[in-house]
This record gives structure tokens, C-alpha cells and sequence, in this order.
């Protein structure tokens, strides 16, 4: 995931000569988009380079390219039909945007580029028949390039080409369950997903972020556009969020899966308590243990003390605790003792 962010970052930035495309391939809803816009948003924040989005059409491609012309991100929303659906003239046409370089001459092989050369004032023209440009260009696309399952086969060829001219520059989002909810879990954290667009508190946003990892193994799909559904509930009904996505879920088949632990959401001084607390908790859990082990009388005693001391170590960290990390912490004693009991 970072090193996917930083070939996005880098073909954003306009900064490399060669890295000037880079293609995103994934299942839908997955956060493609989401991903790559916050990517620019903090390009744009940090150098004032501008980015468009087009949908995945010649004519919407080559506008932005046109409008962009001095410099600046496209972004090919919905690239399907372009990189693996379209015939020689289409793939002709991509094949000359991706060449590996900051500057390429466009070639317009529109119907509105004759249109354009038939009219009488050059004021008219929308597109010319051909111009430069120095913009990147980054595609999103549904298919898995790496397999081509489901591109028609006069079409391979071209596509070949194409992931020839997009060689080490196609990110493949991994499509098994497990790997979708990681990645969904990382858009949250390390891309702010729930505290930017939805203004969660910490806790709100990991109480959302566990709902999501509970429910996981009934679940058909899972997606940005699910976890941000389930958000707007929880900022809208804080009592009783849960019930509406309870009710879909209850007849739901429950499928294998290994779950994550909830990422933590909090600042730096939240990590440490955090951390704090757990190791306390795990020195009691060492001490109780060898209380139970000691054999003799004297080990005995210094078993207990090493517990006695554990205990205010704990009881100490807990009260020094953000509420946040209090509530977490008994919320993970209570599922550790009943499933000790079960």
C-alpha cells in the first residue's frame, strides 16, 4: 500500500520524466478514486499542480489532456472500455498518451476534430486536430490487467502493447476478501477517510471500523462506499446505528475468514497510553501465572509481590488513560474473559 501511494504520489507531483502514467486496477467500490483524489488533493495543497477528472472516454481523456496541457494530473475514471475494450483506432490513441515521457504530441482523432477544421473562426474550434502536453495521466480500471479474463481477444494485442508501454507502473488491488478489508481498514486510518469526510472522533471511527471487521465474514462485498454508508449512520443515529445493517445481516450466510485486530485511531499521546496499558496488562497476566506455578513458599511470596506491583502498575496506567483507551482496554478484558469461559 505505500509503495502503491508513492507511484501515485510520484506521477502526481510531476516531478520524474519517466513516471508520467501509472494504472489502478481493482474491484469496484474499493476506493480507486477516493485513493487517488487524495493523493492529488495534497499535491495540489503542497505545489499548486492541478488535476482533472475525466470519465473513461477518448473525447473527455483528450479535453483534459488539452486542458492541462502546461502541466497537471488526469485522472481516467472508469478506463475499462479505453485500455482493454477499444478497437486499433482507440488503442492507437492510448498508446500515444502513454508514451514514457513528460511531453507527447496528441494527435486529435475525433469526429470534433474535423468538425473543427471545417469551421471558418478559430474561436470555434474546441479541440484542435493536435497540440502538446505535459500531463500525467493515471488510470482506474475494474479489470485485472494481470490475468486479462475478461478482454476480448482481438483486443489483447493491443492491450499487451499497452501494459508493455505500463511496465512496473500497474498496481493490481488484490480481490480475496481478507486483502479488501486491509485495504479498506488502511483508507480509513492512514488516509483519514472517517475523521475528514465524517468529522469522527477517535473512538467513533474505531467503533465503525470494528462493526465493519465484526460483520466481514457476512458479508458478500465489501467497499469504501459500504464503510462510509455505515459512517453517516453513526454520525446521524448514535443510539441505534447498528440495528438497520443488523437486520440486513441476520440471515446472511457466515463464510470463513481470518480477522484483523481494529486499527487504532488517536494521536500520539493515545498511542503511548495504549501501549502503556497493554504492557501493564500483560505484566499482570505474567505475575498471575507465576503465582500459579510457584512452587515453594518463598517463590510464592515473590510471585505475589511481582503481582501486587503489576496491579498498581495497571490500576496507575488506567487512570492516567485517555477515556478512549480506558473504554477499549475493558472492552478487550470482557471479550477476553468470556471467551476464556466459553
Amino acid at each position: 500500500m505505500v509503495l502503491s501511494e508513492g507511484l501515485i504520489r510520484a506521477v502526481a507531483s510531476g516531478s520524474d520524466q519517466v513516471l508520467v502514467h501509472c494504472v489502478i486496477a481493482g474491484p469496484p467500490g474499493i476506493g480507486k478514486t477516493t485513493l487517488v483524489t487524495r493523493i492529488c488533493d495534497e499535491v495540489r495543497e503542497k505545489t499548486g499542480r492541478r488535476y482533472m477528472l475525466a470519465q473513461g472516454s477518448s473525447y473527455a481523456l483528450m479535453e483534459a489532456l488539452y486542458r492541462l496541457q502546461n502541466g497537471g494530473t488526469v485522472i481516467v475514471d472508469d478506463a475499462d472500455a479505453l485500455i482493454t475494450g477499444g478497437g486499433e483506432k482507440q488503442a492507437n490513441f492510448v498508446k500515444q498518451v502513454l508514451l514514457p515521457k513528460r511531453q507527447r504530441n496528441i494527435v486529435n482523432m475525433t469526429l470534433e476534430a474535423a468538425k473543427n477544421q471545417e469551421r471558418e473562426s478559430p474561436k470555434d474550434s474546441i479541440l484542435p486536430p493536435q497540440f502538446v502536453t505535459k500531463a500525467g495521466v493515471i488510470w482506474l480500471t475494474n479489470n485485472d490487467l494481470a490475468e486479462m479474463k475478461n478482454v476480448p481477444a482481438k483486443a489483447r494485442p493491443h492491450v499487451l502493447a499497452i501494459k508493455d508501454r505500463l511496465a512496473g507502473r500497474i498496481i493490481n488491488i488484490p480481490r480475496s476478501q481478507r486483502d479488501i478489508l486491509d485495504y479498506v481498514l488502511h483508507v480509513c486510518t492512514e488516509g483519514g477517510l472517517l475523521k475528514t469526510r465524517f468529522n469522527l472522533t477517535a473512538r467513533e471511527s474505531m467503533e465503525v471500523m470494528e462493526y465493519v471487521i465484526q460483520t466481514a465474514p457476512r458479508r458478500e462485498t465489501l467497499s469504501i462506499r459500504l464503510v462510509e454508508v455505515i459512517a453517516s449512520m453513526r454520525k446521524q443515529m448514535p443510539a441505534n446505528w447498528r440495528d438497520m445493517f443488523d437486520a440486513e445481516l441476520s440471515e446472511q450466510e457466515v463464510h470463513e475468514m481470518t480477522l484483523p485486530e481494529v486499527p487504532f485511531v488517536g494521536n500520539r499521546k493515545q498511542r503511548a497510553q495504549r501501549i502503556a496499558l497493554r504492557d501493564a496488562a500483560e505484566a499482570l497476566r505474567k505475575a498471575n501465572l507465576e503465582v500459579r506455578l510457584a512452587s515453594s513458599l518463598a517463590d510464592r511470596a515473590a510471585a505475589r509481590q511481582k503481582q501486587q506491583d503489576a496491579e498498581q502498575r495497571l490500576a496507575m496506567n488506567r487512570e492516567r488513560a485517555d477515556p478512549l483507551i480506558r473504554h477499549m482496554h475493558e472492552t478487550r478484558e470482557m471479550e477476553r474473559f468470556f471467551s476464556l469461559r466459553r
